[in-house]
């Protein structure tokens, strides 16, 4: 008997393959842990630069709030394309409430990925936090 994965047909993305597509992917779940134990899972865009994810978000988030009392999350993309099935790349590790040159980051990740730094500084302020997250361990595949 297969493991499950082996009934669909998936196969594990190669590492230039996992890069690539959370280089190109457009939208990311973030799950995070509130304070009753529950999961909280938000939509968010973000960026894949360096091995790492940048997510901008709201000092006042729910996420940002859960994240300063557990750093602990874990981030799914998920995109089908049309002749090319499924990717999939979840990704568990530690969130960090980055504070330095907040909008400066902020603008440049929305304009470099989605051409919205102009909607970036109607939404956001140097108050506001970049979640920097290096993931610890990946799951992913294809199909």
């Amino acid at each position: 008997m297969g493991t499950s994965l082996e009934r669909f047909d998936c196969v594990a993305l190669t590492t230039e393959e996992r890069d690539t597509f959370l280089r190109e992917a457009r939208k990311s779940v973030v799950c995070s842990h509130n304070a009753d134990g529950t999961i909280h899972a938000t939509p968010t865009w973000f960026i894949y630069v360096d091995k790492q994810i940048l997510i901008p978000i709201h000092r006042e988030s729910r996420k940002a709030k859960n994240i300063q009392r557990c750093p602990s999350i874990t981030i799914m993309v998920e995109e089908y394309k049309e002749g090319e099935g499924i990717r999939y790349v979840l990704m568990y590790g530690t969130a960090y409430l980055n504070t330095e040159d907040v909008m400066t980051k902020i603008i440049n990740l929305n304009e470099t990925k989605y051409n919205a730094g102009d909607m970036a500084k109607k939404y956001f302020t140097d108050s506001d936090y970049v979640i920097t997250f290096k993931p610890e361990h990946f799951v992913t595949f294809k199909w």
